[in-house]
């Protein structure tokens, strides 16, 4: 891993953890096109560059959080279940799809949530058990790549009529936890790994500029723009079966 090709993996995942079109679908894609042997445990150091950034972002939230009646912090932790346990049984057969020709098929998923979000009518609701749940269940989907974090847990939500902007707000603070539990998962994993050092922390903070990815997803899912980055999703997809990826 030079330090060169770590900084063009930061900035793509940086741009794609919250842009909802897949950070993990469009890591896999920079790779195949660069030619670059894939490490899960770098992948993992960049996730926490993002990581960072959405905390910044969302740090006053966050601090809500943790004052009582901690109504908002519960949900959280509802939601962040079904995906931990995915996660943890179906790790090996989730790691098989980490594939370029898996992506095409991501993509095409994750396109559909936006569509879907742009036209499914706008609910009132601030997010409630069942919807914390609900979002959850599809955060669980979001581990294949292609398959988008931000676009299926907002789908979720908008399906139990939680208001648009409540919606993408609990989505990216749902990011936060499933994130962090990743990292520390992973621990082992990534003692036992021979990452270079200089290469790595480049990486991490280049991927910080998701700070700005975020302010970009909040606007195209408040104003009802998210099928413009569908689009983008399905002729990426097209190429990729265009020229006999799969």
């Amino acid at each position: 891993m030079t330090w060169y090709y770590a900084i063009i993996l930061g900035i793509v995942q940086g741009l794609t953890e919250f842009l909802p079109i897949s950070s993990s679908g469009h890591l896999v894609l920079a790779s195949h096109l660069l030619n670059i042997p894939q490490f899960p445990e770098f992948d993992l150091f960049l996730h926490l560059g993002t990581l960072f950034s959405v905390c910044l972002y969302y740090r006053k939230k966050l601090i809500e959080l943790l004052k009582p009646p901690f109504n908002k912090l519960f949900l959280l932790i509802i939601a962040s279940l079904p995906a931990a346990i995915l996660a943890i049984i179906f790790k090996e057969s989730i790691k098989s799809t980490f594939t370029v020709q898996f992506l095409p098929l991501g993509f095409t998923i994750t396109a559909l949530f936006l569509v879907l979000s742009d036209v499914i009518n706008k609910g009132e609701q601030k997010p409630t058990l069942l919807s914390a749940f609900g979002a959850g269940v599809f955060q669980g989907f979001a581990t294949l790549p292609g398959i988008s974090r931000s676009a299926s847990t907002t789908f979720a939500s908008l399906i139990f009529k939680v208001d648009k902007n409540e919606a993408v707000d609990f989505a990216f603070l749902m990011s936060v936890p499933i994130i962090f539990g990743g990292t520390v998962f992973a621990i082992p994993d990534v003692v036992n790994a021979e990452i270079p050092v200089i290469p790595t922390v480049l990486g991490v903070i280049t991927s910080f500029i998701g700070l700005i990815s975020i302010k970009i997803t909040l606007f195209i899912f408040k104003n009802n723009k998210a099928r413009y980055f569908a689009y983008y999703l399905i002729l990426i997809s097209l190429l990729l079966l265009l020229f006999n990826v799969l």
